[in-house]
């Protein structure tokens, strides 16, 4: 479109801008366009260390398959109809609402880094698209214990693991990062203060509030010297790869929670480990823990957050904590 004939003349032409603009050879001013202050915007964030690989790739994603009707608009004349006709388009081509509201985001992120040349951020006045309830599968209680049996017997290597998601409700990251010398039993304590995503050790949790030690129940005491001793893990990682010198990879837990979904009798899209989160807090609020313990012990930065993640947890056992109160009135 810019009368390359070459592909590989366009692709020199972008890596000798970008660089130019990292260098600060290039200016971005309000006649620039939204592909250049965006462009600029996923360069900083590539080198940054304030983001994960896994958000630079989906901004990536969204800028080039979701954005291109705005690539060769001046940023400047980006407004709210222009936005709402983006919207109108992207739902007409089948897109997620959630797609949107990711879009969203990124192009509010773009202007707010541009902040000092464009005073007005057009996607700050964009309505937040709503999104359908997911609702995810849980385990009666019975199914839990049957799953926590069936899991030591079976798939002994992932049994730690389980405990931990339905004590501990850690996420999914924080599993491979974790550490022997994080772990303190005569505590009860596990110090989660890193991750470990799409292949890399990263010294820090999902947000600030996620560094933090969790409590758990002493029975798990038992379980980790059991796990330790049985797979020779003295130091390090607790749940180590097929290299010796890495954690296990967020895949691997993925694929051996579905394993053990299917020998329950389970669908192994039945549930994610993740999920196992959701459960921790209903087994949590079953045992009468305030939600302000349970959302610190998660890693969230208020109540409010754990109330709106698990919103049909809560008010299910609202009606099940109603009824038990009439029942104690009314016998």
């Amino acid at each position: 479109m810019s009368g390359f004939k070459l592909e590989k003349e366009a692709k020199q032409a972008e890596y000798e801008f970008l660089k130019q603009l990292d260098e600060g050879k290039i200016n971005l001013d309000d006649s620039s366009l939204f592909s250049e202050i965006a462009e600029n915007f996923l360069n900083y964030i590539e080198k940054s260390p304030d983001y994960a690989k896994g958000t630079v790739c989906n901004y990536k994603g969204y800028y080039n398959n979701h954005l291109q009707m705005l690539h060769n608009m001046k940023a400047k004349n980006i407004n709210e109809d222009i936005l709402n006709t983006w919207v109108e388009s992207e739902i007409k081509n089948g897109v997620s609402p959630q797609v949107i509201n990711s879009c969203r985001k990124f192009g509010m992120a773009v202007f707010t880094y541009h902040k000092k040349t464009y005073k007005f951020n057009p996607f700050s006045e964009l309505d937040k698209r709503k999104e359908p309830k997911i609702l995810r599968n849980r385990l009666s209680l019975n199914q839990l214990l049957e799953m926590k049996d069936i899991c030591e017997e079976n798939l002994p290597d992932f049994y730690l693991i389980f405990c931990m998601a339905c004590l501990v409700g850690m996420r999914l990251g924080e599993y491979s990062a974790l550490t022997v010398e994080n772990i303190h039993p005569e505590r009860n304590e596990i110090f989660i203060k890193q991750q470990y995503t799409r292949g890399e050790l990263k010294a820090r949790t999902k947000t600030d509030d996620s560094t933090r030690i969790a409590k758990y129940p002493n029975q798990l005491n038992e379980i980790i010297k059991w796990h330790r001793k049985k797979f020779g893990v003295f130091s390090g990682f607790l749940f180590k790869g097929k290299d010796e010198n890495k954690p296990i990879s967020q895949k691997t837990i993925s694929r051996r929670f579905a394993e053990l979904l299917k020998l329950c009798g389970l669908s192994e899209n039945y549930m994610r480990v993740h999920d196992l989160r959701g459960q921790y807090v209903d087994l949590m609020h079953t045992a009468d823990i305030p939600i302000s313990f349970i959302s610190k012990n998660i890693g969230h930065s208020g109540i409010n957050i754990t109330n709106n993640t698990y919103t049909s947890i809560l008010n299910e056992l609202k009606d099940s904590a109603m009824e038990k109160l009439g029942n104690m009135v009314f016998k």
